[in-house]
């Protein structure tokens, strides 16, 4: 930006503070991240039947339609979150005012998309429970065949206990970093303020 007399002048220019660089770093890696995880667990869902009888279990049933929708679901929210997240890392790496509305929008985003897939899943509670007891039984009839041995039932195989608490512990964990970043976000308010366009 030039000044009078055609001098150049640079005080406009904001450098970004080694905070906001450390974290734009922090979440694009994040996002990369969980778009991997995202994708990867939808080809998963995907190809689970198929993956199954090439491990030598012939009687896993595929994903049921509602698993496989929520499960698809996840995936296109986590692309959506990915691309806002980069966005607004990137804008915040270059000590832009507008990364704090960017990230504290994703921040927001994200912690609804938990809620909602939250309650998705204990919607469909009843049918994953009765999935992942094909899956076990198909492991038991599996190893039963190649050892010898019995792996026991589904009931007994401690997997009802995870499911219950699987869910809420997922939720939670995902909403850590976005609550930390919108309060960070928060507290650098006044310095964010002074940052350019």
């Amino acid at each position: 930006m030039r000044a009078a007399g055609g001098t150049t002048d640079v005080s406009v220019e904001a450098t970004a503070p080694s905070w906001a660089k450390s974290w734009g770093v922090f979440l694009v890696v994040y996002a990369c991240l969980g778009l991997c995880l995202g994708i990867g667990g939808g080809v998963t869902a995907a190809l689970s039947a198929e993956l199954a009888k090439m491990g030598g279990m012939k009687d896993l049933p595929p994903l049921p339609p509602s698993l496989m929708a929520l499960t698809w679901t996840m995936v296109v929210a986590s692309v959506v979150l990915a691309i806002m997240l980069i966005q607004g890392a990137l804008a915040l790496m270059k000590a832009r005012r507008s990364s704090a509305k960017l990230l504290v929008r994703w921040a927001t985003v994200r912690i609804v998309i938990a809620g909602v897939g939250l309650i998705a899943t204990q919607a469909l509670a009843t049918t994953q429970s009765r999935y992942n007891e094909a899956v076990h039984e198909a492991v038991r009839a599996m190893t039963l065949d190649r050892t010898k041995e019995d792996v026991g039932p589904y009931a007994e195989s401690g997997g009802a206990s995870i499911q219950k608490w699987a869910a809420p512990g997922v939720t939670l964990l995902v909403c850590i970093v976005p609550v930390i970043v919108a309060v960070t976000l928060s507290k650098r308010r006044a310095e964010i303020e002074g940052w350019p366009d």
